[in-house]
This record gives C-alpha cells, structure tokens and sequence, in this order.
C-alpha cells in the first residue's frame, strides 16, 4: 500500500471447519504481517473493545447495498506501525494493512484460500463497479472476541530472543498455537549460522542490501540475495551460514514449521 490510494480492504479469512463445511477446503487459511517499511502507517488489527458488533454489521450492510460511507475506525481497531512489527492473523481475524506501508505478508494456505471482504471504502473496479463485499462469510467466520485488549501483545508480539552471539542475535518474533509456523528473525552485523534441522526454512532479507547464504559441508550450494529477495532453504541442507555482503546491519526474517 505504499505510495497508495487507501488502506487495503477491511477483510477475514476463514478457519478450517467453515473452509471444510462450505468449500470442501481442508486446511485453515492464516497470515501474517511484517512491516518492512512505512511512513505513519498503521495496521488493521481485532475490533474496538468498544464495537457494537450489531450496528457494525448493519454499517456493513448498508455500505454494501447502499453505497453509504461509514467510520470504520470507530469499530475496527489499529495499531501505530513501526518497522519490525510482526503481526499474526489466524483465521477468523479481522484485519488489513494501512496506507502507506510495505509488509511482508506469510501465510498457512494461499492456494484455494478465501479472503472475505467486509467492507473496501466503496472503491469501484476497472470497469466502475463497486468492488465485490462478502458480508454473509465475512461475518459468519469474524471471531468478536478478538478485540484490542485481548489481542494486544498476543497477535501483536513482543520479539523475544533465542539465541544471541558476539554481533548476532535470533529472535522469536511471533508464534501462537492457531498457527503451525514460527516467524523467527536473524540480526547481525557480519554473519550469523543456523541448522534445518530437517525443516526447511524461508529467509527474507527486510533490513540490509545483500547476503550470501551457503551450505557449510559445501560452500558451492549458495546464493546471493538481494533486500527482499525471498529464499527456500531446503530442509536436506544442514547446517548453513548467512554473510552480510553490504555495509549496514542485516536483518533476516525466517519462517519454520513449529
């Protein structure tokens, strides 16, 4: 949304019994935000503690019907966005990423997933008709309870360390019993080593200008990557090392299975 006309839409995704019951789907869809980088932003996330969860949906309907305006801010809850934030968006969540930010979005079940749109501002597609609402899904799968104060430090995590060595550091950045992978993140200066351990891991580089990653048993298995070039480390590799090739401090998100 970076450099955007608008926030992306207010939208839920569903858990796996209503995914399996209406679209024979058997898996849950989950995602994550990590934001990389913005300008005054902020992040959908939960409801208001306040919101009135019956006038929000008759706010919605009236929107979808009637093309009505309505203040989402007064029943959807958002958070300031700073860059490292990590924000986690189990199924039934409701959620989206403000203007003006870039995120990285990682997420359980991407392919044959549905996303329900709540509601989208009353943007028209190319062709002048409003954008599609999924009203009936999208508030059938919304789990209410998930308000700012039950959200806040839990979908929205404190980072909490690892494994830390002379100029690097290994960090849990968020995780949660809903969602099957960990969303980890390398800080380093020069380098920093790691095992699969017979998982494979996803490497991102969100802070710094290139890294090398190799295989320790054969420093010929490598690759060069670029700020947010994105990585499949295979879980056969091993042992491996990651080298900053730029100037400045690195940081290297990872996602694992749990």
């Amino acid at each position: 949304t970076y450099g955007g006309s608008g926030n992306m839409s207010i939208q839920v995704h569903p858990p796996q019994p209503y995914s399996n019951a209406h679209f024979g789907e058997p898996f849950q869809q989950d995602e994550s935000y990590y934001v990389v980088k913005t300008a005054g932003s902020k992040t959908y996330l939960g409801l208001q503690d306040d919101c009135n969860v019956e006038e929000f949906f008759a706010c919605i309907d009236q929107a979808e019907k009637e093309h009505v305006l309505f203040d989402h801010d007064k029943y959807v809850n958002s958070f300031p966005s700073e860059q490292g934030d990590q924000y986690l968006l189990p199924g039934g969540t409701i959620h989206a990423s403000g203007r003006n930010q870039v995120v990285l979005e990682i997420g359980s079940y991407t392919i044959g997933s549905y996303t329900f749109k709540l509601y989208d501002y009353l943007r028209s597609d190319l062709e002048g008709v409003p954008r599609p609402i999924h009203s009936i899904h999208g508030k059938n799968v919304l789990v209410t309870e998930r308000r700012r104060s039950a959200v806040d430090g839990v979908l929205r995590p404190k980072p909490r360390t690892v494994r830390e060595g002379e100029g690097w550091q290994e960090e849990i950045v968020g995780e949660h019993d809903l969602i099957y992978f960990s969303l980890r993140r390398f800080s380093f200066e020069h380098n920093v080593a790691d095992d699969t351990d017979g998982r494979f891991h996803v490497l991102v580089l969100v802070e710094g200008d290139e890294i090398l990653v190799y295989s320790k048993a054969d420093p010929t298995r490598c690759y060069r990557a670029k700020h947010m070039d994105m990585i499949v480390v295979p879980a056969s590799l091993g042992e491996y090392g990651i080298i900053n090739l730029g100037k400045t401090p690195c940081k290297v998100t990872k996602t694992m299975l749990k």
